[in-house]
């Protein structure tokens, strides 16, 4: 079975391609497969062994050398999860990496909300807490809650200077919080406070290099809520 694997000239190409559009390199990984799987077919076959550059598990971009020209096979595709296209040039081949790479970095630059709650929701004890149990804050908590999110919403201005209606809309999220506070119980109020302050988080354009930040001035804000924000029902220690 012949070798069509790119060769290191051309796999600097596309290396210099990754760092000019400001991604690293080390986010991604080579492969030779011997078998093109189509996943627009569903079928595996033999054919000439190819390159194939990935971006976690599922993202991918298979150059598919034939005969003369290219095929390649890309998931996520411009327009559809995956693509792929025939008879291409090497030239044509890079366009359509770039436009691959620009899918990639949106999703490097888009954080993901789902793992964001995981990383940052309470794991000790969690099991033991019954969420439907009759548990409330009482009236000396729900004013601890208040003197917390004065807290936060003054380091957050400091840290982030936002807006005049980015700050509008994180006061009243915080008062919305805290009159939330007063009808729900704490297990409840606990997720949606999480979830409100992710969506705050977006707002406030806490990327890749902000966000640990964020989450660090969120919880030392909290930290002084242990005695009745406890057993899994409180937000965590600061992010390291």
């Amino acid at each position: 079975m012949p070798d069509e694997t790119l060769s290191p000239s051309k796999k600097n190409e596309i290396f210099i391609l990754i760092t000019r559009n400001q991604l690293q390199p080390t986010m991604f990984e080579w492969e030779e497969n011997k078998y093109r799987t189509s996943t627009l077919t569903g079928r595996i076959g033999p054919c000439n062994v190819c390159s194939v550059i990935r971006y976690k598990e599922r993202s991918y971009f298979a150059f598919n050398f034939a005969s003369i020209n290219y095929d390649p096979e890309f998931s996520p595709g411009i327009k559809r999860n995956v693509e792929k296209v025939n008879g291409k040039v090497w030239s044509q081949v890079l366009e359509l990496f770039e436009k691959w790479l620009q899918k990639i970095k949106t999703e490097v630059l888009e954080p993901d909300l789902w793992e964001e709650l995981v990383r940052f929701r309470p794991t000790s004890d969690l099991d033991k807490f019954d969420m439907q149990s009759e548990c409330y804050f009482n009236f000396d908590e729900i004013r601890k809650l208040q003197e917390v999110f004065k807290q936060i919403k003054d380091a957050l201005i400091a840290d982030f200077d936002p807006d005049e209606l980015t700050r509008k809309r994180m006061e009243s999220r915080f008062e919305f919080l805290v009159d939330f506070a007063k009808k729900q119980k704490i297990g409840i109020w606990r997720d949606y406070c999480i979830g409100s302050l992710i969506v705050l988080a977006m707002e406030l354009g806490a990327g890749p290099d902000k966000i640990g930040g964020y989450w660090r001035t969120v919880a030392e804000g909290f930290a002084e809520t242990r005695h009745f924000l406890e057993a899994g029902r409180g937000l965590p220690a600061p992010v390291a």
